[in-house]
């Protein structure tokens, strides 16, 4: 018994989640796949299409050992795969950049299927991925493509090569050498594009998009730690990896982008600096990605009422601090984390009564799947990978662990 008759606290992952709080939140997600699971299919791919509401589905069946949100998932994959099948004959350049994409097309809906195909959430047979591999591989342009961006540019090619490459998906020892050579292609190539931005006027060069984490500068080091596999030698990827970390930091500290930069901003710094320093065994680096962190949530968070969106807005802001936190026991991290949980909660609460869900909500990056999931990052005591899907990459620790 209580003796004090205060609310008990039970420690999730190093935080003071309140039971009823943690109650609330199953409840609401319970309400919102509900909800989300019935919105009609607007798009294919990952980002901001039916992949994207899917992986949030099986992600929580798996939470909630629900069978029928693995169905109803699935369901919805196999209407998809009506139109991955039944393509068009020729697309133009543009097109492929909509369609043949993360954000929209079936780039991310290989990636998505890849994932849960390697979470043994279902099989996929080898005839869809060779179907989605043809019809990727006829536009899959890199040597004039001028987009760095994950949702439709070189990054997210690069995590489409890295997937294949890393999955138990059948595949040709020919096929395979040449997927290899192609995503040393991209890595050298965004390598290139990471070394001109940070060298010129930082805020002149930025990618120009609603997702933060499009921007070549936040992406370049989570993905080549995510493709460290492809260098025979170590010693080149470390000191690759070094160089690029040490310019990043030495750009922050120069500039004090912390100032000019919104609070995601510096976090997605911050999470590059982090992961980096789990493949360099680099605490300090780590120490300087916890520090940026607390730095960017010196705020209230006013700009992002209402914002509840992994790309862009307060779920992204308490994902990134939650890995943050993970490393380090921060006091600042863990209020901005509470913080946005709490907020996050109390607007879905309202939006859920008022029956205000909108059929673009049901998106990873845009809409609220995404939320849905970093809810359930925080609650779960056995968190997801699905980050991973995003370009945000994997702390050394726990990829060793898996491989």
């Amino acid at each position: 018994m209580n003796r004090t008759g205060k609310e008990t606290y039970k420690y999730c992952n190093h935080l003071p989640i309140k039971d009823s709080d943690k109650e609330n939140a199953r409840t609401i997600l319970s309400n919102l796949s509900k909800m989300l699971s019935i919105s009609p299919i607007s798009s294919n791919g990952l980002f901001k299409g039916d992949m994207g509401l899917c992986v949030f589905l099986l992600e929580y069946s798996k939470f909630t050992n629900d069978i029928r949100l693995t169905n109803t998932a699935f369901s919805r994959l196999e209407k998809n795969f009506i139109s991955i099948k039944s393509p068009k004959n020729d697309w133009t350049f543009n097109e492929f950049n909509n369609i043949y994409s993360m954000k929209c097309g079936f780039l991310g809906v290989d990636i998505g299927l890849t994932f849960c195909h390697e979470s043994r959430y279902f099989e996929v047979d080898q005839d869809t991925f060779s179907s989605l591999d043809s019809l990727i591989n006829k536009y899959l342009f890199v040597d004039n493509l001028l987009d760095f961006s994950v949702s439709t540019g070189m990054v997210g090619i690069g995590l489409y090569l890295i997937g294949k490459l890393k999955s138990t998906r059948i595949s040709t020892p020919e096929i395979k050498s040449e997927n290899l050579e192609l995503l040393k292609k991209v890595l050298r190539y965004t390598e290139l594009s990471f070394g001109n931005k940070i060298s010129t006027d930082f805020n002149m060069t930025r990618y120009i998009s609603d997702l933060y984490i499009d921007k070549i500068e936040h992406s370049f080091i989570p993905l080549l730690c995510d493709a460290h596999f492809v260098f025979q030698d170590k010693a080149e990827f470390l000191e690759k990896l070094r160089n690029a970390s040490y310019k990043l930091l030495f750009l922050q500290r120069k500039k004090n982008i912390g100032a000019l930069w919104s609070e995601y901003d510096t976090l997605l710094l911050a999470n590059s600096l982090y992961i980096a320093s789990t493949y360099l065994n680099d605490k300090r680096l780590a120490q300087w990605a916890v520090h940026f962190a607390e730095s960017a949530v010196q705020s209230n968070f006013d700009n992002y009422t209402s914002n509840l969106s992994f790309g862009n807005g307060l779920a992204g802001i308490m994902y990134i601090c939650h890995k943050l936190h993970r490393f380090q026991n921060s006091p600042f991290l863990r209020k901005a984390i509470i913080q946005a949980y709490r907020m996050i909660l109390a607007d879905l609460e309202k939006r859920i009564i008022s029956d205000k869900i909108k059929d673009s909500d049901h998106s990873l990056c845009y809409g609220l799947s995404g939320t849905a999931i970093t809810i359930l990052s925080i609650i779960s005591e056995d968190p997801s990978n699905w980050d991973s899907l995003l370009g945000l990459g994997r702390p050394y620790q726990y990829v060793n662990k898996v491989q």
